[in-house]
């Protein structure tokens, strides 16, 4: 084998990543509403959980306009787990 070399291509996509998480959020899941807004559910982080059952997470919807980068709190969590299938 000869001329067989590595070559990284510089994707300029990823100097323009924003993040649009708050500092002690996790962002659960993600659904494109519309070209410029993303509903995502959102979360406190929980640094304490490391093994085990994943405690209850009392999520919050948010839009998000990736263009603005404002985003809006659009439902909010009860104080107590609601049960569905009951």
């Amino acid at each position: 084998m000869s001329d067989k070399k590595l070559k990284v291509a510089d994707i300029p996509i990823l100097k323009q990543q924003k993040e649009y998480i708050p500092k002690g959020f996790v962002d659960l899941g993600l659904a494109w509403y519309s070209e410029d807004h993303v509903v995502v559910s959102r979360a406190k982080e929980n640094k304490q959980c490391h093994e085990g059952p994943v405690p209850t997470m009392y999520t919050s919807l948010f839009m998000t306009n990736i263009i603005t980068e404002k985003q809006t709190q659009i439902a909010f969590p009860k104080k107590e787990p609601v049960e569905i299938f009951g």
